[in-house]
């Protein structure tokens, strides 16, 4: 059984050790900023499936105020959306290998992506006004948790942050509805 793993001289102090009663390996945050700068790791896209692509449009752009992004033609029909420097949203119009497992009540339990917000007040009113459903966060944060026409939960947080991307030019949480 691998209990810890040296990186060689250059990383001597560096160890990475596996819990196989966690199925996860746990790695100092030392390591971590050193992989993650050597490397280059970031996030570039999230994907999320969807079954029909004009309803898709409407709740990430109609209603979150997403900006579509170019896409080049993979052989399926899909959107990518701009959701910062470097980063897309991409929706695939693909089969759905999940379509027939049950989701938990509430969306911070199931997979999902989080996006920020500059107002969690004024995207409640938004998603009132066209029927869509949501929760508050359980941790008393300023976020809800809203899925789209496919069950793909969206958690909206609201930051400071948020403010001055839109004065960047986001337009999420800026268009009316």
């Amino acid at each position: 059984m691998l209990n810890a793993l040296q990186f060689g001289e250059e990383y001597s102090d560096i160890e990475l050790e596996y819990k196989p009663e966690r199925f996860a390996w746990r790695i100092s945050l030392y390591a971590k900023v050193i992989f993650m700068e050597e490397c280059g790791l970031r996030l570039l896209h999230v994907s999320l499936i969807v079954s029909n692509i004009e309803k898709a449009a409407l709740f990430y752009e109609g209603v979150l105020g997403l900006m579509p992004d170019k896409r080049p033609d993979l052989g399926f029909e899909g959107l990518f959306y701009k959701l910062g420097e470097g980063i897309q949203l991409h929706l695939l119009c693909v089969e759905n290998p999940y379509q027939h497992c049950k989701q938990p009540t509430h969306g911070g339990r199931d997979r999902h992506i989080a996006l920020a917000v500059s107002d969690i007040k004024l995207m409640q009113r938004r998603l009132e006004k066209v029927n869509i459903d949501y929760t508050l966060s359980q941790s008393g944060r300023a976020a809800l948790f809203c899925h789209d026409e496919d069950g793909n939960v969206i958690e909206l947080c609201e930051t400071k942050e948020a403010s001055a991307w839109e004065k960047r030019g986001s337009t999420l949480c800026c268009q009316t509805v």
